[in-house]
């Protein structure tokens, strides 16, 4: 579990040590929980990043939020075309005005394309 506030436009990466093998169908699915609350005014932002150990890395932003600061919603991102180890970064951007609260949590990583909640 990580959670951190930030304040106007602050910016965070959060990074996982551990390498993730390429799975053998070249297809990841990604599931955590997050919670994403904002108190002010601007757009803040929540991305998660497959950054493999060569090239450019793949790219999700999270657009919902949580109604409230003990809220948490459940995300399934499925990831293509992987094929080299990689890792998980999570990067997040307060708002222009305010403040942004954002935590994630409970994250695993499977081989095949994620199953609709």
């Amino acid at each position: 579990y990580q959670e951190i506030s930030l304040e106007n436009q602050e910016k965070t990466k959060s990074f996982f040590d551990k390498k993730i093998s390429a799975p053998d169908g070249k297809i990841a699915c990604l599931d955590f929980r997050f919670k994403k609350y904002t108190e002010g005014s601007g757009e803040p932002s929540l991305s998660v990043l497959a950054w493999p150990t060569n090239g450019q890395p793949g790219v999700v932003t999270i657009i919902e939020n949580s109604p409230d600061e003990d809220t948490w919603i459940r995300a399934l991102v499925t990831l293509r075309n992987i094929n080299t180890d990689w890792s998980l970064v999570f990067r997040a951007t307060g708002p222009s005005k305010g403040s942004l609260t954002v935590g994630v949590d409970d994250i695993t990583v499977t081989e095949g394309k994620c199953a609709k909640a």
